[in-house]
């Protein structure tokens, strides 16, 4: 047994359960189309309210899709790189978010250049060179699926429309299967085959050289199954699950997961009206 591992984790979860520690927390937003103006006006309210309530995420993580459009010809990639550059310039609006948090994309399965073989390339860098220098380092493009490791926990992030895929390969569903028991279904077997892609190659190809990125062992504390499905969180085995659902089409929702206790909460701007 490695003393010193264990003994490093749970300093780390002693200082997360610090009362200071309490708000130290990573925001998950997904389906963050940065061509749909609703997007950073949405956004721009969220960054408000932060700050009035001075409870600012140490990390923003935004997941794709970042286009609702497809993107061919040279306009299109344009308005594709010049969506990254105007959240660059919201974020920039706000200077105790821009030199206190760190902001991590997720590419999703629609935007540009993103293979359907996983584990997915981060979005290449001509797209967002000008938000980089906004941000300065504080943002960081990663593949899909990601690992943020943090105060000793460790938190899966894929960006993917799993349940919809799952159900369509699914073979005798019951027809009045509840939505609680698909997300659990779904759950459950993502965590005891401890893969991200349960799936046979020849509906979900996987890169064998990177097949690793996608399984689950050791446990991680949390894992952000982002999907366009409706939003929910559970616990399985230790390890929490949830989907923050599409910002849009979810009265502007995300979740909000909370280093001192290791599980999330859904929010929104239910009051919030374009």
């Amino acid at each position: 047994m490695d003393t010193s591992t264990s003994l490093a984790k749970d300093n780390w979860i002693l200082q997360a359960q610090r009362p200071e520690n309490a708000n130290i927390t990573i925001l998950f937003i997904s389906d963050v189309r940065l061509d749909d103006e609703r997007t950073l006006k949405g956004l721009r309210t969220l960054f408000e309210q932060a700050v009035d309530a001075d409870v600012i995420p140490k990390i923003f993580v935004f997941c794709g899709n970042f286009t609702g459009t497809p993107v061919g010809n040279d306009i299109e990639m344009d308005n594709y790189k010049d969506s990254f550059t105007a959240l660059g310039d919201l974020v920039a609006e706000f200077p105790s978010i821009r030199t206190s948090s760190h902001f991590l994309f997720v590419p999703g399965p629609g935007d540009p250049w993103s293979s359907d073989v996983l584990p997915r390339r981060p979005i290449p860098p001509a797209f967002i060179n000008r938000l980089q220098a906004k941000l300065s380092k504080r943002a960081i493009f990663a593949t899909n699926p990601c690992r943020v490791k943090f105060m000793g926990q460790e938190i899966v992030i894929y960006r993917h429309d799993l349940m919809g895929k799952m159900m369509r390969n699914l073979v005798g569903v019951k027809p009045d299967l509840e939505s609680a028991d698909l997300k659990r279904y779904l759950v459950q077997t993502i965590l005891d085959q401890v893969h991200l892609s349960p799936l046979a190659l020849t509906i979900q190809a996987t890169s064998w050289e990177f097949d690793h990125a996608l399984r689950l062992y050791p446990m991680p504390t949390a894992v952000v199954l982002a999907d366009s499905y409706e939003p929910y969180e559970l616990t399985y085995e230790g390890c929490h699950v949830f989907n923050p659902g599409s910002f849009l089409t979810n009265n502007y929702g995300f979740s909000t997961f909370y280093m001192a206790t290791s599980r999330s909460m859904p929010g929104g701007l239910q009051s919030f009206r374009i």
